[in-house]
């Protein structure tokens, strides 16, 4: 009888980590009634992501013993107008930043599975390298106020990935990515990606620095680069984000176009009643000021539950060059002035 109690005692601890697994549904719905200026005409409808990326995301986790956990990621973003699949972030062949993502347009923003323990994580598959996460340093409304996506494609949903996070050392965090390990050819239509991200935290101080490069077999590289700082003062949170794109056309040449510079400056002011005031300035110019925009954004969210808020915004973006960028929730239009102002939700589950 001995043997047989201590023969289950030993199937029981060999099996109990193997049992501890989590798995996860969860989501953000985002959606607004919106007015939008488009310079010369105006149309109302609703606007979806303005503060969060509408998404469903499955996940699952697995205690391996030892320190050791596996995860397991599957996202995707969905059009709250439509319902479809879609990616915000998804650029067609631009002026800056070459071929945009390199995914198909029908997978999912997610796809990976990652072993993570005291020497750090090793994710694998098809994910964003962490040197976008710069971008997210000192920006408070979410996608609202966030720099123009058009120096932000690097790195975004790529394929084959394989990046490393270091765990935390006083304060800091260093990760590296690498994505699409493939032979290349010239304006090749897979490039190679790689995404360098530091992070340093240090009480209500934050920093960050991302850096992405996109090689598709030509003489010269596209580089990103997003810098990322903000401060807790108590009353209200400041930050700054500023990044630049180096002009190397990636997409089909080589070409050194002018490099373009973005910088967006943010505050967030706790309210009372559980309401916070957000506002948010940009600037955007390149060397050889062909672009030229200013805009401005400000936004009041409301706190109805920790999973719901309630928004109302307005923001501007003028653009005095001859090539048009977009900021924020403002489509830009050369030229002109254009601006959006509506009210939505955002729900987490």
């Amino acid at each position: 009888m001995k043997k047989h109690l201590i023969a289950l005692a030993v199937a029981g601890a060999v099996a109990a980590p193997a049992m501890a697994q989590n798995v996860s549904v969860s989501g953000v719905f985002d959606s607004a009634v919106s007015s939008i200026d488009k310079g010369t005409s105006n149309v109302t409808s609703t606007k979806g992501n303005v503060v969060g990326t509408t998404q469903l995301n499955f996940k699952a986790s697995e205690d391996l013993g030892g320190g050791l956990k596996a995860a397991f990621a599957l996202t995707q973003e969905l059009s709250a107008e439509t319902g479809a699949r879609t990616d915000i972030a998804t650029n067609a062949a631009a002026t800056y930043g070459g071929s945009g993502n390199n995914v198909d347009a029908g997978s999912f923003q997610e796809a990976s599975l990652a072993l993570s323990g005291a020497f750090g994580e090793v994710k694998l598959g098809h994910t964003t390298l962490a040197s976008r996460d710069a971008g997210g340093v000192g920006r408070f409304g979410g996608n609202f106020g966030r720099l123009s996506s058009t120096i932000r494609t690097n790195g975004d949903k790529v394929d084959n990935a394989v990046q490393y996070t270091s765990p935390k050392v006083n304060g800091l965090t260093i990760a590296y990515g690498y994505a699409n390990a493939a032979a290349q050819v010239a304006a090749a239509t897979t490039p190679v990606d790689t995404g360098l991200f530091v992070k340093y935290e240090a009480g209500k101080f934050t920093a960050a620095l991302g850096q992405s490069v996109r090689d598709v077999g030509l003489p010269a590289d596209n580089k990103e680069t997003v810098i990322g700082a903000q401060y807790d003062l108590g009353m209200a949170r400041i930050g700054v984000v500023r990044g630049q794109d180096n002009g190397v056309n990636a997409s089909t040449t080589s070409t050194a176009l002018a490099k373009l510079t973005g910088t967006t400056y943010q505050v967030a002011a706790p309210l009372a009643g559980g309401m916070t005031l957000i506002g948010a300035m940009s600037s955007y110019k390149n060397t050889d000021s062909t672009v030229d925009a200013k805009g401005y954004g400000i936004m009041l969210q409301k706190a109805l539950s920790k999973r719901t808020t309630v928004y109302g915004y307005v923001d501007s973006l003028k653009n005095k060059g001859t090539v048009a960028i977009s900021a924020s929730t403002a489509t830009g239009v050369a030229g002109q002035t254009t601006g959006t102002s509506g009210v939505g939700i955002l729900h987490t589950f």
